[in-house]
């Protein structure tokens, strides 16, 4: 076996530590730039992870929109025949329940226009009232005696959220 003393005499004469320094530089410089090439395709991955994302998110929003306002014109009809058996029990919680979910798709769903959001807001004020007004029926053992003015103003409400619906289903999601 050879020393280290021969080992440094015997690179000395062949020069081949110059050779082994210039492979050993000709490899860090292959490696960084492969390094440089992985990092720039993992951020391009990273923009296209992220953009699929936010469509998803779209997606997710719109069919949340297009269900939220369908459960809400299913409670609308079902105040409608509430009101029409004067059946004040259950109407508070109905009323609630549509106003939980008209005020959910105000905050959360972002394609709605001005004038859209002017309509969700408009009935929520509207069943707040109907629930007041309601509270107080019961509190005085009393009957509705408007339904059909209460139920011509559902009506109203629940066209406007069947267009708000038609308006949302073909708007484009991207």
């Amino acid at each position: 076996m050879m020393s280290w003393a021969e080992i440094n005499t015997w690179l000395e004469s062949t020069k081949s530590g110059n050779i082994a320094s210039w492979v050993g530089l000709l490899a860090s410089v292959v490696g960084f730039w492969a390094t440089l090439l992985n990092v720039r395709k993992s951020k391009a991955a990273s923009i296209q992870a992220r953009q699929a994302a936010l469509e998803v998110k779209r997606d997710m929003l719109h069919i949340n929109a297009v269900v939220s306002i369908t459960q809400a014109l299913s409670l609308m009809e079902e105040v409608k025949r509430l009101h029409r058996d004067s059946n004040l029990v259950l109407l508070p919680d109905r009323y609630f329940a549509i106003k939980k979910i008209l005020i959910e798709l105000k905050s959360e769903h972002v394609v709605f226009e001005d004038q859209q959001r002017a309509v969700v807001q408009g009935a929520i004020l509207h069943f707040k009232s109907f629930e007041k007004h309601t509270e107080k029926l019961i509190q005085k053992n009393k009957e509705i005696e408007d339904a059909p003015r209460l139920n011509g103003i559902v009506t109203t409400i629940s066209e406007s959220f069947q267009e708000l619906l038609g308006y949302v289903k073909s708007k484009p999601r991207s």
